[in-house]
């Protein structure tokens, strides 16, 4: 994921931009609870199970069948395994907390990130006009700089990125900084589909733009070539 730079024309210094994260102990505390588990994935099979009984029941009930001894075994049956899965999620989730709260020595229900938006804006204000011509003598390869204008593309139709000139070097901060006016559903999808690219790398600010650009057009190779092998 590094990048050669000595490959690239003489670039204009880099932004500074202000920290974007958390502390580094808050920053792995929520990593740590947002990549735990408090149900595996067989308890949502019971969990559906449970409330497709009891909405059976529920069900028979309001049709009014003569079947009551079943319509109530199926309601208190999916009642109770709702309510039992219920307790089990909030007890694992209460436990992790605990385990957390004994290894950080604190509590947290969110994390508290800068907000650099207004930074983004003046860096982006004070910049020259884009200029494709111009933009394209910054990169070292015409298809590299065909798939960083791509990118840009799409980056302006997701958020109102100005018609400012961006380099290589830049972070990917001054991309997603600013209004949404797009849907990011629809840009993830269209550099996701290679199964190369990840969502981490789409959207980490201590990337590149050249970063990215290069791990699209490398992504985008190899998909070819194993396209090309398979026959297809």
């Amino acid at each position: 994921m590094s990048v050669d730079w000595t490959k690239y024309p003489p670039l204009p210094e880099p932004p500074v931009l202000p920290p974007y994260r958390d502390t580094p102990e808050r920053e792995a505390y929520w990593k740590e609870l947002t990549d735990f588990e408090p149900i595996p994935r067989f308890g949502y099979i019971i969990f559906a199970a449970g409330l497709i009984a009891f909405g059976a029941g529920g069900a028979f009930l309001a049709w009014g069948t003569a079947y009551s001894s079943l319509e109530n075994w199926l309601c208190a049956a999916g009642s109770m395994i709702l309510i039992v899965f219920l307790l089990a999620f909030f007890t694992r989730y209460l436990c992790w907390r605990i385990c957390l709260l004994k290894k950080y020595g604190f509590f947290m229900w969110k994390l508290r990130r800068p907000d650099p938006s207004r930074t983004v804006t003046a860096v982006l204000a004070v910049r020259s006009d884009f200029a494709e011509a111009e933009f394209r003598k910054y990169w070292p390869s015409p298809e590299l700089a065909d798939t960083a204008l791509e990118i840009r593309q799409w980056v302006r139709e997701t958020w109102a990125l100005p018609e400012k000139m961006l380099y290589p070097n830049d972070p990917l901060m001054l991309f997603y900084e600013l209004k949404m006016i797009g849907d990011d559903e629809d840009y993830e999808v269209h550099f996701l589909e290679s199964g190369v690219l990840s969502e981490e790398l789409i959207f980490d600010y201590d990337l590149t733009f050249a970063q990215l650009a290069e791990t699209t057009l490398a992504g985008r190779k190899e998909g070819e070539q194993l396209r090309k092998k398979d026959g297809c």
